[in-house]
């Protein structure tokens, strides 16, 4: 136990995306596979020249990008990554995906606002676009 101990702070957030993606392979969760199946027919990753990054990027329509961040601990997220991908890209929604424990909500940070939610919380939302 000390040795996951020793490397949890460090790789939480790296497994969280794994798991996320893994999940969404699996036919529990269906994270990305609810995305296809609400229409959503491309589904990227973004990075800039500097290495900030967006963990999914899907289009919505002609000027609209949502932007989806996997973390483990909502707390720590961080708007960097998200910050710059807005300013080249302004209009859309930003998601955090994350273990919770309550209900979804949304917070304003750095004059983004996001909505934190659960990955099948995050399937709802977008299947329920009407896209």
């Amino acid at each position: 136990m000390a040795h996951f101990d020793f490397f949890r702070g460090i790789f939480d957030g790296v497994f969280w995306v794994a798991l996320t993606l893994t999940e969404a392979k699996s036919d529990r969760l269906l994270v990305l596979d609810s995305l296809i199946a609400a229409g959503v027919p491309k589904i990227h990753f973004w990075r800039d020249k500097q290495q900030r990054e967006v963990d999914f990027v899907v289009p919505r329509g002609r000027d609209a990008v949502d932007a989806i961040e996997c973390k483990w601990k909502p707390e720590a997220f961080e708007t960097r990554g998200v910050g710059v991908f807005r300013e080249h890209y302004p209009r859309g929604r930003n998601y955090v995906l994350c273990p919770l424990s309550g209900p979804a909500y949304e917070r304003t940070q750095d004059g983004l606002k996001f909505a934190f939610v659960s990955p099948g919380e995050l399937r709802q939302a977008m299947t329920g676009m009407g896209r």
